[in-house]
């Protein structure tokens, strides 16, 4: 009988990790599609390929780095932009983005001279998005789980002796998992924020948000701002060079990544 159970049990997990595995080696095979495609030029498609497969939930880096490579080879710097701050936002630290970034920009209008970002702000960026929120999340949960095992054990009698050991080990456990949820919410809020966009077309920044108020400056397509406040169909913005303004909605793309 207990042969069985455990012949059922393998042959349960067997088919599970088939399940697991081929769309994972499925996923693979497209991208390497789409990588051929785009040695050989062919853009549109391996493009195709690239959005489709976000649309279905699989967004990575490396997929959003693609899409900026292929983007600015036909010109579109405002979508590749927006492509390589997605993935930015998943790697900040990643240099071979920072440069495409660097080089994309120069192909922009007028482009404001970005100012440096303060280095701790950027630490704090590459830490909280060293894992994803879920990630973060299952460890932290993981590990109060061990917390609470080890209770219920301490409290038979064969493990009475470890009861000290528990007690020792508690309070460290706890704090570490309280610390990796919290480390899980502030990845969300890092990665998931809407509070950035591009620049989509040619608009004026006004110094209020009004049509007929003065014009401060004049944005071009595939430039970065934050968005710090909202009436109606205006967005007060702050640019790379920290210059602010108003600027109508329309004229945004705002980076956002799926939740999937």
């Amino acid at each position: 009988m207990m042969d069985y159970l455990a012949k059922s049990a393998i042959r349960i997990l067997c088919a599970v990790a088939c399940m697991l595995v081929s769309p994972m080696v499925y996923a693979d095979q497209t991208e390497d599609q789409a990588e051929d495609l785009f040695k050989q030029k062919q853009y549109d498609q391996a493009l195709s390929i690239w959005y489709g497969m976000i649309e279905s939930g699989k967004s990575s880096t490396g997929i959003f780095y693609n899409i900026g490579l292929a983007e600015s080879q036909l010109q579109n710097t405002p979508k590749a932009m927006l492509a390589y701050e997605k993935a930015l936002r998943l790697k900040p630290m990643n240099e071979a983005i920072q440069s495409a970034i660097i080089e994309e920009r120069k192909k922009i209008q007028d482009a404001t001279i970005p100012v440096a970002p303060f280095f701790l702000n950027e630490w704090y960026k590459a830490m909280m998005t060293l894992l994803r929120p879920g990630y973060w999340s299952f460890l932290g949960l993981g590990l109060i789980g061990i917390i609470i095992i080890m209770s219920l054990l301490s409290a038979n009698k064969k493990f009475k002796t470890e009861e000290r050991q528990l007690h020792r080990y508690k309070l460290p456990l706890v704090v570490l998992g309280a610390f990796f949820i919290l480390s899980g919410w502030l990845s969300y809020r890092e990665i998931y924020r809407e509070n950035e966009a591009i620049v989509a077309v040619t608009c004026e920044v006004r110094q209020a948000p009004a049509s007929d108020s003065p014009e401060a400056r004049t944005l071009y397509p595939g430039e970065k701002i934050l968005m710090t406040d909202r009436i109606g169909e205006w967005y007060h913005v702050q640019l790379l060079n920290l210059d602010a303004g108003w600027v109508k909605k329309d004229c945004l793309i705002a980076i956002v990544l799926d939740h999937r």
